[in-house]
């Protein structure tokens, strides 16, 4: 008899959250149950919030990953801040294993697959953490790309700033990728003959759950297109889902 599971399941999460700079991604993670800030860049000073030292090196991160499978602690979430900053010091320990000083430095090809392995083996960790009922947030920066559609015309789309060797396979492991943007209103004047066209900021921020062409997202749950960039609503429209 072939054996077999029900594969629905309420696990906790795996979430990349990207968007632009100072419009809100940490102190939307900071409001998660009982998270911990993975702190691997400057920018915590005004958030209320359990942060560990900054990671200078990427043996530091393996080391709390690993007290984080391990060890007892009262964590249930684990926010990564930010995974823009996290692949450098990956990068910088792929040149050292190879005796270079820069990731760039590496024979072509030899150098993507020593990344790689790094890659897989720190979301292996991740999803071990995973597995004990913590949610993990991967916050990154925010890129405007250039898309060639095979199907129709090249057009500019925001993606997380991640390297084209690492981002791919963070794309894939997340479970949702949320975009943060803050709203801006176009407003029309004229000047002279000529119309002109001012982007006017508005106070709202919305989380893009949804693939566009304007950004790259998506989720593996039955998520509203957009939100409110407020994680008591993210997490209600999450568990919704997950019923």
């Amino acid at each position: 008899m072939i054996k077999t599971h029900k594969t629905k399941s309420q696990k906790a999460g795996r979430h990349l959250i990207y968007g632009l700079p100072k419009v809100g991604k940490s102190t939307f993670a900071s409001c998660a149950s009982g998270a911990l800030f993975l702190a691997c860049e400057h920018g915590l000073d005004n958030i209320d919030a359990e942060a560990t030292d900054l990671m200078t090196n990427y043996d530091m991160v393996l080391e709390i990953l690993d007290q984080l499978i391990h060890e007892d602690h009262g964590f249930k979430t684990l926010v990564i801040d930010t995974m823009s900053a996290l692949e450098v010091l990956m990068m910088r320990h792929t040149a050292k294993s190879f005796s270079k000083k820069s990731y760039e430095e590496i024979e072509y090809g030899r150098g993507k697959g020593a990344l790689v392995n790094r890659v897989v083996h720190l979301l292996a960790q991740l999803d071990r953490i995973h597995n004990r009922g913590i949610m993990i947030i991967m916050i990154a920066h925010s890129d405007i790309v250039n898309f060639k559609d095979p199907m129709g015309e090249a057009y500019d789309t925001y993606k997380p700033q991640l390297h084209k060797h690492i981002s791919p396979i963070i794309e894939k492991w997340a479970d949702i990728i949320g975009f943060a943007k803050q709203e801006h209103m176009l407003r029309e004047s004229q000047d002279g003959m000529a119309k002109r066209k001012t982007a006017i900021a508005q106070p709202n921020r919305r989380l893009y759950l949804d693939n566009t062409a304007s950004c790259l997202a998506g989720s593996r749950y039955d998520l509203p297109a957009s939100i409110d960039l407020v994680f008591a609503d993210y997490i209600k429209h999450f568990k919704l889902a997950q019923a």
